[in-house]
């Protein structure tokens, strides 16, 4: 939740018939700044908040009538979009950051295995600069635009799809793709390793409809 002043919390709810009655809450966190990204796990809640920095917080939903914030990170930049890779590790999308200056498109490895000490132990940052966007984050400037349908993670295989494309914009010539076209660049997620590019499947505008692998 998000109160009027701004700063962050988790509430849990207890149905009892059609109603709901407050069960827990822990309140008060980041204040002033803006909710990026919610994920649930089994016991966990994972958050991210922006202002000049990316706070990623770890909530511990294991007592839903206790909710306890275990841990946080503060990192340059923010994610848009947290993904479960496995009960250890968070997957991050969003964007590099010079205090409230976006900078380049990026995936983060988060290790939340300790949830007091949450890390990021892999970072991947993708060409093009701030010409690169993705759908799946949607507009830099605002929060919760993006469309998390836009992604696709092959779980069983590792696989990460991620649809991007070069803004058409000042900074034309810069970026991965002619200004306005874009392709799926994929990625292979391993805990340990990080990430490993595989590959990009480029969306060409043509009479046959045909794709092309880079």
């Amino acid at each position: 939740v998000t109160t009027e002043n701004r700063s962050h919390g988790v509430v849990t709810l207890e149905q009892t018939g059609r109603k709901l009655k407050v069960l827990g809450s822990v309140m008060g966190l980041a204040p002033w700044e803006t909710l990026h990204t919610v994920n649930f796990t089994a016991d966990e809640v994972y958050f991210v908040t922006f202002r000049q920095v990316d706070p990623l917080f770890v909530v511990d939903l294991t007592d839903p009538a206790a909710p306890l914030l275990k841990g946080e990170l503060e990192i340059p930049g923010y994610s848009e979009r947290l993904i479960t890779i496995d009960e250890s590790h968070q997957l991050g999308i969003g964007r590099d950051a010079n205090g409230a200056w976006f900078g380049e498109l990026q995936l983060s490895l988060f290790d939340v295995s300790d949830p007091q000490a949450p890390v990021r132990t892999h970072i991947e940052t993708i060409a093009g600069g701030r010409t690169t966007s993705t759908e799946v984050t949607g507009n830099r400037w605002l929060a919760g635009d993006g469309d998390h349908h836009a992604l696709t993670y092959f779980a069983e295989m590792g696989i990460l799809a991620l649809p991007v494309q070069t803004e058409n914009d000042w900074t034309a010539g810069a970026g991965l793709f002619d200004p306005g076209e874009g392709g799926l660049l994929l990625y292979r997620i391993d805990p340990t390793e990080g990430f490993t590019f595989l590959g990009t499947i480029e969306h060409i505008d043509d009479e046959k409809g045909k794709v092309r692998v880079l």
